[in-house]
């Protein structure tokens, strides 16, 4: 938290028992400290990546999802290999597995452990999760779609100037 120091002069102003020689030395002493912590810097953040949870219970992903599939966010430290995450999961869910909670009503599934993992235990694994709820992944193809020659024509048409034959 930040103080303006007009404000804690105003503050040292309201105190009568403190003399002026007094409130000088303490703002005096305020601004060196806030000079020395200005010299400080905080280490770099470390950078995280995030990863794509799909859920799969049968197995079943390529041509079995034109909708697409559902599953989770989760972000994770970018040093870390993606593979690894899953075992980390189940290594966060068997440690809340062994707390007085998880022995009332145990995580099972992945989707338990992505919806009910507490957040301290996924901190602790160095994950974090970014979507409790599921949410939908669209299977992108290969490559980008062609342009059909009707489209190219009317691409280039607009960038010769042409009004493509209205007018």
């Amino acid at each position: 938290m930040k103080v303006d120091i007009d404000t804690i002069k105003m503050c040292l102003s309201r105190a009568a028992d403190i003399d002026d020689k007094r409130k000088a030395q303490i703002i005096e002493d305020i601004l060196f400290e806030a000079r020395q912590t200005d010299g400080e810097t905080k280490p770099p953040k470390p950078k995280t990546a995030f990863l794509g949870i799909i859920n799969d219970p049968f197995g079943t992903i390529a041509a079995a999802a034109p909708k697409g599939v559902e599953g989770w966010v989760v972000k994770f430290p970018e040093e870390r290999n993606p593979a690894d995450i899953l075992n980390e999961l189940v290594y966060a869910a068997d440690d809340f597995n062994l707390t007085p909670a998880g022995k009332r009503m145990p995580i099972k599934t992945f989707a338990e452990t992505l919806e009910f993992l507490p957040a301290k235990l996924a901190k602790e694994h160095g994950i974090s999760i970014k979507t409790r709820e599921r949410v939908y992944f669209a299977c992108a193809p290969r490559r980008l779609f062609e342009l059909t020659d009707i489209a190219r024509e009317i691409l280039r048409d607009g960038e010769d100037g042409k009004d493509g034959g209205n007018g």
